[in-house]
Parts: C-alpha cells; structure tokens; sequence
C-alpha cells in the first residue's frame, strides 16, 4: 500500500496541470445509500480493496497494541490500558457505532484520540462489528 501511495505521489509531483484544483471534503464518496452525481464514477474494486487496507493497516498500527489483532483486548499493552473485548456480544449490543465512533475520534478513559478521516473511522467501525463473537 505504501508502495502504490508512493508512486502515485511521485507520478502526481511531476505532472501540472492548471485544471487540478484543491481538496475539499465534499470531495468524499458518498455513503452507500445516497444518490451519487451523475459525473461521479463509483468506487472500483481496487479503491475499496485500498481502502480495506487502509482499515486494516491502522487497526494494526494504532489498535492491536492494546486490543490485540483481533480485538479482544489482549494485545501487548491490553491489560495495562485494561482495553475492552471488542468482541464481546454483550459489549457490542450495549454499544453503538456512533459511540465508537466517538471513542476513536475523542478517546475514551486510557484509549488516546485519533484524528483519522470519516471513512477510516467507519471502515474501523465496521471491522470491530465483523469480529463480534457468537
């Protein structure tokens, strides 16, 4: 993933174009289940199969630590942070995604905040429901 952002960056400095303009958020996919603009192409396979990686690579990067790879809060520092079992069917029916959403954008007791975009907080959001234990 660092490769392809590597080299894309790479090929993007070397080009000008006066067409390029700047980013603004209304420049985001739109959620599912809103109508998207006609002149908006939809998202490929490879987009979201980056943006899964994206996901995932945070997960393992700011998450694992404490949550472990599979989020049952028994990564190396879990029990010093007393992090949660997100897995947890009792924790995950008491707690919605906007509450999650919450705790990594705001942090919550010992779980520091993260400054992340929408769609990362959401893919996040959506990986922590994937794992909920039978």
């Amino acid at each position: 993933m660092q490769k392809l952002l590597a080299a894309a960056l790479l090929c993007l400095s070397g080009c000008r174009n006066d067409a390029v303009r700047e980013w603004t958020p209304a420049d985001h996919d739109l959620p599912p289940n809103a109508a998207a603009a006609p002149s908006r192409p939809s998202q490929s396979s490879a987009s979201v199969d980056a943006q899964a990686e994206m996901v995932e690579l945070t997960w393992q990067r700011q998450c694992a630590s404490c949550h472990g790879r599979e989020g049952r809060g028994d990564g190396p520092q879990g029990a010093q942070t007393q992090a949660a079992n997100l897995t947890d069917a009792a924790w995950q029916a008491r707690t919605s995604d906007a509450q999650m959403s919450a705790a990594i954008t705001g942090g919550k007791g010992r779980m520091p905040r993260f400054e992340l975009p929408p769609p990362l907080v959401d893919g996040l959001v959506k990986r922590i429901r994937a794992r909920r234990a039978p």
